[in-house]
């Protein structure tokens, strides 16, 4: 809990009336010595100064949810400085990460109590928001705040689409998510491959079977349970599980050219490594001792997994554009991001979207972000800092991977929301992922199957 004490204003200054005592004197003819009379009139003393009363500070207790630890960090640096550009008030922040932020904050929405302030939406539960209305309820739309900030404030900004429904939108994003691919120099080159010089997947593939027969070792890991890690191929296909307008394409030619694909890294070409344990100490073992020696990942896996468990391995990193599935093809993909919204059981929302917008919405601040945390900026003026492209990551020996990001935002590409987005990643993990991984199911079956299954979920509203 962080608590700042701010004054409100600087004392007036005090006053002070001072009455003016009038000295009489009086003449007479002279007397005698002995008979002389003396009138003396005593000087009044000054009045005593009497303040003006001073009101009190207004006290505002602003509290925050994040999943993620690094938001934590983020938010409150930024919450100390907006509490002493703001004098007026007595801050008092509550930044706290919460695990099991999805269930947690849905249980107030539905309860009507114990919601914080500020909280962050990652955008894998925000669907569960939309059903039943529970954002309407809950959350408030962003658009009327920054309307009144002016025309075009809200396009000066990336990636809406994760966070809007029916015309309201409830999150700021708190990163473009643009993914790239992470290696291990010294182990590439102890095999004579640069990642750099592959510019298609044939030349992926080419490139890692060299690497495994010189090596042993594998290009990147592979799910075999969770549907999350393929969404990276077949976003960057141009495949989506839904449309624009909220149509079930999980069963397209781009989603099954990516999911075959997706299966041949890893058992036909044997260049991907096939684990259960995709988050699990599995496969950190299996970077640390070179058993994996890359991964495709987006901005925020650097600092949120690969800083935190492979600190001895700082320095040995770098970072290359993906290969793409054909020439002209996106040279990245998206994975992640999460919406930072006002909930309306805040006290004080308006203080709290301008905290956000502070935060989050400006240029000085989105550079910090990245310089922070590196979680690439979604403002437009921002994408091509000199701050940004010019920053060395030591973890990744001095690369400069904000130029990496710079270059191939505008290549990111759309990933569409809909309020049945959360039964279709779970239909995606157990219906396709598992059995196509399992080699129980082709690839264009398993799709089949499970966009027939999505829909019928979607029309008995469940």
């Amino acid at each position: 809990m962080i608590k700042t004490d701010i004054s409100r204003r600087d004392f007036l200054r005090l006053s002070a009336a001072v009455a003016a005592g009038a000295i009489l004197s009086a003449c007479r003819p002279a007397a005698p010595p002995t008979a002389a009379v003396e009138e003396v009139v005593e000087e009044a003393p000054a009045a005593t100064p009497v303040p003006e009363k001073v009101p009190e500070k207004e006290k505002v207790k602003i509290t925050m949810w994040f999943h993620d630890f690094l938001y934590v960090q983020f938010f409150t640096d930024r919450a100390n400085e907006y509490a002493k550009m703001h004098p007026e008030y007595e801050f008092e922040f509550e930044i706290v990460q919460i695990p099991e932020i999805a269930d947690k904050f849905i249980g107030t929405l539905v309860a009507g109590t114990g919601a914080p302030d500020i909280v962050g939406v990652e955008q894998g539960w925000m669907p569960r928001l939309f059903k039943g209305g529970l954002a309407e309820k809950g959350m408030y739309d962003l658009n009327p705040w920054m309307e009144l900030e002016g025309a075009g404030f809200k396009d000066k900004f990336l990636r809406w689409e994760l966070y809007t429904y029916e015309g309201k939108t409830y999150g700021v994003e708190s990163a473009l998510c643009p993914s790239v691919y992470y290696y291990r120099e010294d182990i590439f080159g102890q095999a004579g491959v640069d990642p750099n010089t592959f510019k298609t997947y044939d030349d992926f593939i080419e490139g890692g079977q060299k690497l495994k027969k010189e090596t042993g070792s594998y290009m990147l890991p592979l799910d075999t349970v969770g549907g999350d890690y393929f969404l990276l191929p077949m976003l960057q296909n141009d495949g989506n599980i839904f449309d624009d307008k909220g149509n079930v394409v999980l069963d397209s030619p781009q989603n099954v050219e990516a999911l075959q694909f997706y299966y041949d890294l890893a058992y036909r070409y044997e260049v991907g490594y096939a684990t259960a344990e995709f988050w699990g100490a599995g496969l950190t073992a299996a970077y640390k001792d070179g058993t994996v020696v890359g991964v495709i990942g987006p901005d925020w896996y650097s600092d949120y997994v690969m800083k935190q468990s492979l600190k001895e391995l700082s320095g040995k990193w770098r970072a290359a554009f993906m290969p793409v599935f054909r020439p002209g093809g996106r040279r990245t993909t998206v994975w992640g991001g999460t919406g930072m919204g006002v909930t309306k059981q805040s006290k004080y929302p308006e203080i709290a979207w301008e905290i956000l917008k502070y935060t989050y919405m400006t240029k000085e601040n989105q550079v910090k972000r990245y310089l922070e945390i590196h979680y690439f900026p979604t403002m437009l003026d921002a994408l091509e800092d000199p701050r940004i492209v010019e920053a060395e990551d030591p973890f990744f020996g001095g690369q400069k991977l904000g130029a990496l990001f710079a270059e191939v935002a505008p290549e990111v590409p759309i990933y569409y929301a809909s309020p049945y987005k959360t039964e279709a990643l779970d239909i995606l993990s157990k219906d396709v992922i598992t059995p196509v991984m399992a080699g129980e199911k082709s690839a264009e079956d398993a799709l089949k199957d499970a966009a027939k299954k999505l829909k019928e979920v979607m029309a008995e509203g469940g």
